[in-house]
């Protein structure tokens, strides 16, 4: 077996071992599933129940400066899970480490890991820290899809560039007319950094997840991937290559409740077959 088929068989295996587990905690009432539909895109997503939050609560060991779980846009945070998460689903490198916004949420910034920043005014949908030996790259997270008023991305722009900690914002946004309003916004505060924004497009996202490239902003041409892997870190691993151009990520998007009939999924029974 060659290692290509290594990697995909054992992501598929735990994508397998993954649904399997969801379908018991379904049946004993700890999450639930939740669907819907965008521009005719469908999804669905398991998400907790009272019970189940309950019960993770209890094992926290921590006091939440929030007590929640419910999504109160579930289309929106899908996306942030799979824009902000992507291909480290299944293997995040010792490089990476990531910040949920529902973490930023309930949190008290107290006990938020000392890289996260703690200023309030303005929360983004997740960090993303990369660390290059002794260089550190700060990626906040943002996703648009619906549109919000001018002054609220002017106070955005504003906050990122005073956070100069902050080494880059990824932008997801539905259309370029959004993102165009949001670069207006960005010069009109006349900051030092305009050049952080770097947008990519909801439609380019569904078709190639973190193939999608930057349109506009300092790495523009440049994949999601890449943007990652190879500009401000170096994860030059192997795996990493492989599983960034495979088709287990893609079936992060598709809505599904079980692997049965998924690409990823008979092509791994294949395998097996073959072997």
């Amino acid at each position: 077996m060659t290692l290509r088929q290594l990697v995909l068989s054992q992501s598929r295996d735990k994508n397998w071992n993954f649904y399997r587990k969801l379908r018991d905690l379904y049946a004993h009432g700890y999450i639930e599933l939740k669907r819907g539909s965008d521009e005719n895109f469908k999804y669905q997503v398991w998400q907790l129940t009272k019970k189940g939050f309950e019960y993770i609560v209890e094992s926290l060991h921590v006091v939440l400066k929030e007590n929640g779980f419910a999504s109160e846009n579930v289309f929106h945070d899908y996306l942030v899970t799979a824009f902000h998460v992507g291909e480290w689903m299944f293997v995040q490198p010792p490089q990476v480490e990531l910040f949920s916004e529902q973490e930023l949420r309930r949190n008290w910034p107290s006990n938020y890991p000392n890289w996260v920043p703690e200023i309030q005014v303005h929360r983004p949908d997740g960090y993303t820290l990369l660390k290059d030996g002794k260089n550190k790259k700060l990626i906040a997270i943002e996703v648009e899809i619906s549109a919000k008023n001018f002054e609220i991305y002017q106070e955005v722009a504003s906050f990122y560039d005073d956070m100069e900690n902050i080494t880059s914002v990824l932008w997801l946004v539905r259309s370029k007319s959004l993102m165009e309003k949001i670069q207006k916004a960005v010069y009109s505060r006349r900051g030092k950094r305009p050049g952080i924004h770097n947008f990519v497009l909801l439609e380019d996202f569904k078709k190639q997840f973190w193939n999608a490239k930057i349109i506009e902003g300092s790495e523009k041409g440049y994949s999601i991937h890449e943007y990652y892997c190879n500009i401000h870190c170096n994860i030059d691993y192997q795996i990493s290559a492989i599983l960034g151009n495979s088709d287990a990520f893609l079936t992060f998007l598709k809505p599904v409740k079980s692997p049965y009939g998924m690409k990823a999924y008979v092509d791994s029974v294949n395998a097996r077959k073959a072997d």
